[in-house]
């Protein structure tokens, strides 16, 4: 791989790992780190080989920010911890949202006072379902590109895809 398709790549899929980390860890600085940690792993692992060697390289790429993160949370030995600052008349409120279509995930995280919502309540899922539907929806990954980088085949993703839909929409009532 030449230093100018490095290029090509990192200005491509820079700001999408830096958001899907961010959207992981809710902090910038680490977010920063990890994505640089990433690209580095991914110029480590593929400076030497031809430039058509990897057929998919954003998949690559979120591989490695995944691993990166858990070995970041390994390595500080911490756990993702969401707060939410709300009174109880909120809270009632946010036992009346309820998902009826992919199209309502869609609105919810467009729509600002429901985005805080929704996303702390994917961090608090199980991490695959977290990520998956970080991808899907946020990223707007295609569910090929998904099983690609969590290592499942297309449909068993687009099966954890609704299952984690399924237990955000339950999480959410």
């Amino acid at each position: 791989m030449t230093k100018d398709n490095f290029s090509k790549i990192y200005d491509e899929h820079s700001k999408e790992i830096y958001n899907f980390l961010f959207l992981r860890t809710q902090s910038s600085d680490i977010a920063g780190d990890i994505t640089s940690e990433t690209f580095f792993k991914f110029w480590k692992a593929n400076c030497d080989r031809p430039e058509d060697y990897l057929k998919n390289p954003r998949a690559f790429l979120y591989r490695l920010a995944r691993n990166c993160l858990v070995d970041f949370y390994r390595k500080e030995n911490k756990k993702i911890i969401v707060s939410i600052d709300a009174n109880e008349e909120e809270n009632e409120n946010v036992i009346e949202i309820q998902l009826k279509s992919d199209e309502d995930i869609k609105q919810d995280y467009a729509d600002s006072e429901k985005k805080q919502l929704v996303l702390s309540t994917i961090k608090k899922l199980n991490p695959i379902y977290a990520d998956v539907l970080i991808y899907y929806y946020i990223q707007g990954l295609e569910s090929k590109e998904i099983a690609n980088i969590i290592n499942r085949t297309e449909s068993n993703t687009r099966v954890i895809i609704h299952r984690a839909l399924e237990s955000l929409k339950k999480a959410l009532k």
